[in-house]
């Protein structure tokens, strides 16, 4: 049985994080995942430790692959380019990189992907699913390494530090979105045109405009949109709701950039400017 422990709490400071505690051990952590990866230490299905971390496994195959990791091994080289894997299915994966094959469709849209995975998180957009919840907060994730990143805000916990400045983050992708404030890099370039961005996600929208694919689609009208954030602002012409406030008076608005724009009727920014 697991339990948890809830430290005294006064009314001037904010709620701890929840501790969960094993209830074999003297392990504490913070949410069920990092748990569930320690009580394998307690099962014998779990029976192939790795010699170099704490990592078990339940299959020989399976710590075979996990020990490349330490070594660095990485049998399985692309034909096409310089890459290297460590499973053949990895390498499969990639190669469609160079075929361009995309076997995996969308059934609500025409949206295809190199990867199974892919198309899974990419049907939570039609489906509006959110299955890993947070135990200390009402937010809720379409990925569970959406909810390990989310719960490390919870324990204030900043692992990954940037070495050109003092900023921490709490996940290696958010870090390494970070850097190309340094480096300028912008990796991920249309190949319809010469746009290129920092993040995939900016990518992906921006394919939208070639191919013309709008799939957030309004419940209450047959509006569709290129982007959440536009369908989100759209609902609001049906709600009502109008959550930007000026600050100096009582005027509200139901989307950001109309806000902005409101303000500078106040503080007489004018940001095109006539030579």
């Amino acid at each position: 049985m697991l339990t948890e422990d809830k430290p005294h709490q006064s009314e001037t400071q904010a709620e701890p994080t929840r501790m969960i505690r094993c209830d074999k051990c003297d392990f504490r952590c913070a949410d069920q995942k990092e748990l569930t990866r320690h009580n394998k230490h307690h099962s014998d299905k779990y029976k192939y430790q790795c010699k170099m971390c704490d990592a078990r496994f339940t299959t020989a195959q399976t710590i075979q692959f996990h020990m490349r990791t330490h070594t660095g091994e990485k049998p399985y080289q692309c034909i096409t380019c310089d890459a290297r894997f460590t499973q053949a299915g990895h390498l499969q994966t990639h190669m469609r990189t160079h075929t361009g094959e995309k076997p995996h469709q969308c059934t609500q849209c025409d949206a295809r992907f190199t990867r199974y995975g892919h198309l899974r998180r990419h049907i939570k957009i039609h489906t509006g699913e959110k299955p890993y919840h947070c135990k200390h907060c009402d937010a809720s994730f379409t990925q569970a390494g959406h909810l390990q990143r989310h719960m490390r805000a919870h324990a204030g916990e900043k692992p990954y530090q940037c070495t050109q400045c003092d900023a921490r983050f709490n996940n290696a992708e958010t870090i390494q979105r970070h850097m190309r404030t340094h480096t300028g890099e912008k990796p991920y370039q249309c190949k319809l045109c010469e746009a290129k961005f920092t993040q995939s996600c900016g990518l992906q929208r921006h394919m939208r405009i070639h191919t013309g694919e709008k799939p957030f689609q309004c419940t209450q009208c047959d509006a569709r949109f290129t982007q959440a954030a536009n369908l989100k602002t759209h609902i609001r012409t049906h709600t009502g709701e109008k959550p930007y406030r000026c600050k100096q008076c009582d005027a509200r608005f139901s989307d950001g950039s109309a806000f902005h724009r409101h303000e500078r009727t106040h503080t007489g920014e004018k940001l095109y400017q006539c030579e």
